[in-house]
């Protein structure tokens, strides 16, 4: 099961997201380093969406006055004026 996610609308130039606009793309990985593209597999809309809510699902349950023990999903946006180097 995948650890990671990625959505993109960095053109796929040369093996690795580019600084150009390019179609919506989805990815995921299950393990690092997450800055070698080639770690990454490219997935349709709804697989990507189907294993994020299938890991999701696998988080165990805490009572809602204990959040500091739930599990959670991180989202990271990437600033639209960096490279995928940076």
């Amino acid at each position: 099961m995948p650890q990671f996610w990625m959505i993109t609308d960095r053109a796929i130039e040369n093996g690795a997201p580019s600084g150009d606009l390019g179609p919506l793309t989805y990815w995921t990985a299950e393990q690092g380093p997450l800055d070698d593209f080639s770690k990454w597999k490219e997935a349709s809309r709804d697989d990507f969406k189907n294993a994020l809510v299938e890991a999701a699902d696998q988080f165990p349950e805490a009572s809602h006055g204990n959040n500091e023990e739930q599990s959670r999903v991180t989202f990271f946006v990437h600033g639209y004026n960096n490279s995928w180097q940076d």
